[in-house]
C-alpha cells in the first residue's frame, strides 16, 4: 500500500496499484477502483468542490466499482441531491449506528464519510443540514453544539419518518441520470440492495442504448418492488379482486403484481396505464419464447419501463 491522494476528492488515503488501475481505499470515498485513464483525466481537469462532495457520496453508496476513463464525465455532472434526502440519507445513518431508542450518536463535522453521505463539501454544510434535521424535529441533540461536532439523538418523528409512516411524496425526476437512487421503502434489506446494484446498471445500458436489458432490468425491478410492497401484508393482496388463484405471491406474474397494487391504491392508477409494454419482459430473457410470442421493443419502450420504475420510486420514496 503507498500514501496518496484520492484521485476524487483529493483526500489522503491508501493506494495500490493493480495493473492498468489502482484499488483506493478512502476514508471518504470508501473502497473502490480506478482506470489509469479516469486518473489521468481527473488529474487534468480535478473536480471542483461540490463535484467531488457529489462524487464521493455517489462512490461511497455504489460500493467497490470501478471508475473508469467513461465514468468521469458523468462524475462531473451529478446533481446536487436536494436538502430533503441529504437529510434522509443522514437520518439513516444514524438510525443504523443506534443500538437502543434515545441513544445520541456522536457527529463529528469532520468525519469524510459523514460528509460524503450527506454530499457536504465540509462543516459549514454539514452543519447547515443538522441544523435543518433539528428544526424538522428528526433529531434532537444531546449537550451543546460544539466547534467539533454534536451528539445526535433521532427522534421518534425521525423514526417514524423512516418507516414511511408520516411522509409525503417528493417529486423526482422521471428521465435518466447518472445519479444513484436509494430505494429505502424496501423493507427486505437484500432486495433493497440488489435494486439498487441493477438501478445503476438500468442507467449504464440505457445510456448505451441497450434497450433489451432496459425492458428486462427495470421489469424485474418493478416486479421485486412490487412483491415486497404485497408481502406486508399477503392476506389483503390474496383477497383482491384481481388477485390470481395462487397463493403464493413469489409465483405472481407481473401483470398479477401490478394489477392487485393498483386496486388495493398501493400505487398510482398511471402505473397499470403505462405498463402494458412491459408486463411480459421476462419473455424477452430467452430468444425462443421472443420469436414465438412476436414481442417488439426499442427505444419508446425502454423509456417506458424506465418511467414506470421511476414512478414507484417518487411515490413511494418518503421525504420529510
Amino acid at each position: 500500500m503507498a500514501d496518496g491522494p484520492c484521485p476524487v476528492c483529493q483526500t489522503p488515503s491508501d493506494r495500490k496499484h493493480l495493473g492498468d488501475k489502482h484499488e483506493v481505499t478512502c476514508p471518504r470515498c470508501g473502497h473502490f477502483y480506478v482506470s489509469g485513464t479516469a486518473e489521468l483525466a481527473l488529474r487534468g481537469e480535478p473536480l471542483d468542490d461540490q463535484q467531488r462532495a457529489n462524487a464521493s457520496g455517489w462512490i461511497r453508496s455504489r460500493g467497490e466499482i470501478t471508475v473508469s476513463s467513461d465514468d468521469v464525465e458523468a462524475l462531473r455532472s451529478l446533481e446536487t441531491p436536494s436538502l430533503d434526502e441529504r437529510s434522509r440519507w443522514l437520518l439513516r445513518y444514524l438510525a443504523d449506528r443506534t443500538k437502543a431508542m434515545g441513544q445520541h450518536v456522536d457527529v463529528k463535522f469532520g468525519d469524510q464519510e459523514i460528509l460524503a453521505i450527506s454530499r457536504c463539501q465540509g462543516s459549514v454544510d454539514l452543519n447547515y443540514i443538522l441544523d435543518y434535521m433539528i428544526e424538522k424535529r428528526l433529531i434532537t441533540t444531546l449537550g451543546q453544539k460544539t466547534l467539533g461536532g454534536i451528539r445526535a439523538i433521532v427522534t421518534p418523528t425521525g423514526s417514524d419518518y423512516l418507516q414511511g409512516a408520516t411522509t409525503t411524496p417528493t417529486p423526482r425526476p422521471v428521465t435518466p441520470s447518472p445519479a444513484g437512487r436509494e430505494f429505502a421503502f424496501v423493507k427486505d434489506g437484500s432486495l433493497r440492495v440488489c435494486l439498487e446494484r441493477d438501478y445503476a446498471e438500468i442507467q449504464r445500458a440505457y445510456d448505451a442504448k441497450c434497450w433489451k436489458s432496459v425492458i428486462i432490468l427495470s421489469g424485474g425491478a418493478i416486479e421485486a418492488i412490487l412483491l415486497d410492497l404485497l408481502q406486508a401484508d399477503p392476506a389483503r393482496a390474496l383477497q383482491a379482486t384481481g388477485a390470481p388463484k395462487r397463493p403464493d405471491l413469489t409465483k405472481w406474474d407481473l401483470a398479477d403484481l401490478i394489477n392487485v397494487a393498483v386496486e388495493l391504491n398501493l400505487v398510482a392508477a398511471g402505473v397499470d396505464k403505462l405498463s402494458h409494454p412491459i408486463r411480459s419482459y421476462r419473455n424477452l430473457v430467452h430468444p425462443g419464447n421472443e420469436l414465438r410470442t412476436g414481442l417488439k421493443f426499442g427505444g419508446e419502450e425502454a423509456k417506458i419501463a424506465l418511467e414506470v420504475l421511476h414512478i414507484l420510486h417518487r411515490d413511494l420514496t418518503p421525504g420529510p
